[in-house]
């Protein structure tokens, strides 16, 4: 369930429910750090959870989290608070946007620095995370859900591009293509230097055999007669491999 739509194209990211970004592979390092520690809370004094509450009722779904918002609301969130330690729970329907914006806490006791405060948990099902990412282009973007659907839809790029006009994934194609030239090329030049008749390795086994047994088989006929059959195996090697290919394509 996503509390808005997010549309991060051309955004540099900051940090992550307090996880700094600097680099690409902090995105996965954070969702990992968010998925594997403790669910935060939100500070917020009691007086404001009052005037800002809208739940009705509270219910249990059918995931056992308690839920106290309408389903058709997207940017209501069900919180969890009390006034000590995970006694007396009460719950609250506020909008996950002025929650989220407060100071952070991981117990009640992170909030009793200001008066008559309380720490506001959301209230979700195993496996769903409130995440709140910070950048520089607007208001933080907010996420409800699991948090590995960031790890494998979103993509980051340590780009970002000087001109509205550029895709913010150019880099990061011209990159893709590089490497799939390299990796042809290399294959391509293996392929060629395979001993085959007619590719270039070819040649390169005649020089070889020539070069290292010249003293040891003087004769040039029984040279040619070794390179021959080491061609003619080569070949045959090839062509079996290609055919074998072919067939369990085509299969």
């Amino acid at each position: 369930m996503e509390i808005e739509d997010w549309d991060m194209d051309g955004f540099k990211l900051l940090n992550m429910n307090g996880c700094s970004i600097n680099y690409v592979e902090d995105w996965a390092t954070c969702i990992r750090e968010v998925i594997h520690q403790p669910t935060k809370g939100y500070c917020m004094s009691a007086e404001e959870i009052q005037n800002l509450n809208s739940a009705k009722s509270v219910v249990k779904a059918p995931d056992g989290s308690m839920q106290c918002c309408s389903n058709t609301s997207l940017s209501d969130l069900c919180f969890l608070y009390s006034s000590k330690e995970l006694s007396d729970k009460k719950y609250a329907c506020i909008a996950a946007r002025p929650v989220t914006d407060r100071l952070s806490c991981k117990t009640y006791r992170d909030c009793l620095v200001f008066r008559d405060m309380r720490c506001l948990y959301p209230s979700l099902p195993n496996n769903t995370h409130l995440i709140r990412v910070v950048h520089d282009s607007g208001p933080a973007l907010l996420y409800v859900g699991d948090p590995y659907l960031l790890l494998y839809t979103v993509t980051v790029s340590g780009y970002v591009p000087k001109y509205s006009f550029l895709p913010v994934n150019l880099p990061s194609m011209i990159e893709m293509l590089c490497k799939y030239m390299i990796s042809l090329s290399g294959a391509l030049a293996m392929l060629n230097s395979v001993p085959c008749y007619a590719l270039d390795g070819q040649w390169i086994l005649t020089a070889f055999i020539e070069h290292v047994f010249q003293k040891s088989i003087p004769k040039m006929e029984d040279r040619h007669f070794i390179t021959n059959c080491i061609l003619l195996f080569g070949t045959l090697l090839l062509v079996a491999n290609i055919v074998l290919a072919m067939w369990t394509f085509f299969r």
